[in-house]
């Protein structure tokens, strides 16, 4: 990844409940709640400390999620 902005393909916002504020590109408005419950799950593994980012990694996208307050937002970057 070279981290321009041309590597973005999307992104996908979501509130607190795990539902879709707003999704560009190829964020799906159907991923949220899914993602939402990732972070809830990835802030398990050091209880006290600041929400975690996650990568995850496909063939073709590297989603980059992170929970901030109440809302969860979704960046999603091409693979170089």
């Amino acid at each position: 990844m070279t981290g321009g902005s041309d590597d973005i393909a999307g992104f996908i916002i979501s509130d607190c409940r795990g539902l879709c504020i707003q999704a560009e590109g190829v964020g799906q408005t159907k991923s949220p709640g899914l993602i939402s419950s990732l972070t809830s799950q990835a802030s398990l593994l050091e209880p006290g400390r600041e929400n975690p980012v996650i990568l995850i990694e496909s063939d073709q996208y590297n989603y980059m999620v992170k929970k901030d307050d109440n809302v969860t937002v979704t960046v999603i970057k091409n693979k170089a």
